[in-house]
């Protein structure tokens, strides 16, 4: 139970770290500074917000935000992410097909 206590402790060392509103965002170099890996940190954001806690990020860093329009944004930026993703592997796969289509290994 250790290991879980100490993950729980870190999510909210993060979330209470994280500033409020975009104008304040704070870099993940600047968080590693606390001794959070960038790793960690998208794992702890993660946890974060499957918590209920709101957590943007954008250019600008990570921060809490204060408006609806400041989540709006990050929603919007998310959602462009996720597109641009999977038309990339949507790509990949077509081209895996004209590549190895027919070829023994």
């Amino acid at each position: 139970m250790g290991p879980i206590v100490a993950h729980e402790d870190r999510v909210s060392a993060l979330v209470r770290r994280l500033p409020r509103g975009r104008d304040h965002a704070v870099t993940a170099k600047a968080l590693s500074v606390d001794g959070f890996s960038d790793r960690e940190l998208r794992a702890l954001i993660h946890e974060a917000t499957e918590r209920g806690v709101l957590v943007c990020a954008d250019n600008a860093g990570y921060f809490v935000p204060t408006s609806r329009a400041e989540v709006d944004e990050c929603v919007r930026r998310l959602k462009s992410q996720g597109q641009e993703m999977l038309a990339r592997a949507m790509r990949l796969e077509k081209l895996a097909h004209r590549d190895f289509s027919g070829r023994l290994f």
